[in-house]
């Protein structure tokens, strides 16, 4: 009787037994099962949000990729080219009528929104189409002005000789070619556009 007791505790004692793997058990379980790996985007060089270059008979726009997805998402939200132009014609006529050096700056705004009604939409095309890894770069040609000023500014005109001869001695060489293109900006009156994937 004793003996067949003790065979019945030993079968509830089994029965009660934690059957769960050991940690050794299921740490060797978990390194049979193939990890999941986690995929990033490919790495791109870091580049500023905005650079300036002076190129002949113009000057080039570098946009961070970031920075051109925000101007093509603009573009495509904002007035149509025909609007833009329509607002260009409507300031011109207000130049004219207001005289002085009006007609000067009315023609110039005449020929801008020609510019732009004949341009833009394949302008916003060529941001859609030709976006690199790491955004673009619009070039700019244009008609070239001889003076940084549309009128004689001697003053003015020292100044910024004197401060490219001190951009150019103690600056790094990207401060000096900024400059370079910000006055290329100015001297520019633009005529084509074209954009570049910055890869």
């Amino acid at each position: 009787m004793r003996i067949l007791m003790r065979v019945v505790i030993a079968l509830v004692a089994s029965a009660s037994v934690d059957v769960t793997p050991s940690p050794i058990h299921a740490r060797q379980e978990r390194q049979t099962v193939a990890p999941t790996l986690e995929t990033a985007p490919a790495p791109r060089l870091a580049v500023p949000a905005v650079q300036l270059f002076p190129s002949p008979g113009g000057f080039q726009i570098a946009l961070s990729r970031p920075m051109a997805i925000l101007l093509r998402d603009t573009l495509d939200t904002a007035a149509s080219d025909k609007e833009i132009a329509r607002l260009l014609r409507e300031n011109a006529q207000l130049k004219r009528e207001a005289g002085g050096d009006g007609p000067a700056q009315a023609a110039r705004l005449e020929f801008l929104a020609f510019v732009v009604s004949s341009q833009l939409p394949t302008f916003k095309k060529s941001m859609h189409e030709r976006m690199g890894t790491n955004g673009v770069v619009i070039q700019v040609m244009g008609l070239q002005r001889e003076r940084l000023f549309r009128k004689a500014r001697p003053i003015l005109e020292a100044g910024v000789r004197i401060t490219e001869k001190v951009l150019a001695e103690t600056s790094p060489e990207e401060v000096g070619r900024t400059f370079e293109a910000a006055k290329a900006m100015i001297r520019t009156t633009p005529l084509s556009w074209s954009v570049l994937p910055q890869e």
